[in-house]
This record gives structure tokens, sequence and C-alpha cells, in this order.
């Protein structure tokens, strides 16, 4: 009967050996977000009110001045429907019935 209470006693210390250096060894999940993306709607922060002209990504400027994107544009005038599909590299242009810059965004 000793030599069984030694083994059962010898494996609880080696799983409680294992547990603990479980522990100890792990790392925190990483939380970090990663940068946002700029489509180009940071630098036109400040052309509220610019007349847009074009249409595309190749020929749209604000106030004559070329617009730079990562991807597409998008130009649509205030309360018109646009499709919810949400893309971090499209510059999205709300445009007035006047064609001013209302507002510039991603997405």
């Amino acid at each position: 009967m000793p030599i069984r209470q030694i083994s059962l006693l010898s494996i609880a210390s080696a799983a409680l050996l294992a547990v603990g250096a479980c522990s100890s060894t792990t790392t925190p999940p990483d939380t970090s977000m990663p940068p946002p993306i700029d489509c180009g709607a940071s630098a036109l922060a400040n052309k509220a009110g610019g007349v847009v002209t074009g249409s595309t990504a190749q020929d749209v400027r604000i106030d004559g001045q070329p617009v730079r994107s990562t991807g597409t544009v998008r130009i649509y005038q205030s309360g018109q429907p646009v499709t919810q599909d949400y893309n971090p590299n499209r510059l999205n242009l709300e445009v007035s019935v006047a064609r001013t810059l209302v507002r510039a965004s991603c997405g």
C-alpha cells in the first residue's frame, strides 16, 4: 500500500507543477489595433466648400487640385442613397447640389 500512495502523490505533484508552469509562461493576448487606413480623406479636411469636378479617381479635382486616394473614389450628392458595403480604401466625397464638397470620408 505505501508504494501506491507514493505513486499517486508523485502524479498529483507533477500535475500541479505542469499547471503552474503553464500559467506562468502564458503571454497576454495582443489587444493593439492596426493603424487606421487613410484613403485620402484626412488631406481634404480643410477643403469643405471647394468645387468638386470629375467623377473618377483619375480625374476628380477639388478647386482644380487633383485628389489623391489609395483606392476608388465615390462621389455622391447629399441625401442620395449609396451602398452600405465598407471598403476602407474607398474615398467618399459627399457634395452639395452645387457640387461643393460637404464631407470626405473613408469607407
